[in-house]
């Protein structure tokens, strides 16, 4: 990791959080918080350089082809830029979550995410059982919407 946010805060560091700890304690949610920093600060930099693309693609162009190929990069790139809009609000809720101090807890349960979810996604909501529910839960309600009805 590599950042420098403030310093002596954010550090390179050769340090990953361990089961072994107290869950979430100051070292962990400091790893956390700069590895959601980078996070942001990256996707800052992908939605800027993806406007500065848009800005240059010429959609009117005399060529009929060189047009439909620069719509088609416009499409891409505002894909790309909702895309990492998306990212870059979880990212900030994330950020939000560790000052009000409930990062790293399940917003439907309430227990503990885990150390290994939220090192892989830390703008994650939900524990694994709970996704698992939410997922099932939607798939139920979809088919039923859908004319199937499971329970038959």
């Amino acid at each position: 990791m590599k950042i420098s946010q403030r310093e002596n805060y954010c550090y390179s560091i050769d340090y990953f959080p361990s089961e072994d700890e107290e869950y979430l304690n100051e070292q962990q949610l400091r790893y956390f918080e700069c590895k959601l920093l980078e996070q942001k600060k990256e996707l800052k930099e992908k939605i800027q350089t993806s406007i500065q693309k848009l800005k240059t693609l010429k959609a009117e162009s005399s060529e009929l082809i060189e047009k439909s190929n620069n719509e088609h990069e416009i499409g891409l790139e505002l894909k790309a830029v909702e895309r990492n809009s998306n990212l870059l609000r979880l990212s900030e809720g994330a950020l939000r979550r560790i000052k009000e101090g409930y990062f790293g807890y399940c917003v439907i349960t309430g227990q503990a995410i885990g150390l290994r979810r939220l090192s892989i996604i830390p703008t994650t909501t939900m524990s694994i059982d709970a996704m698992r529910m939410f997922e099932q839960d939607r798939a139920m309600k979809r088919g039923s919407i859908n004319g199937y009805n499971s329970g038959l």
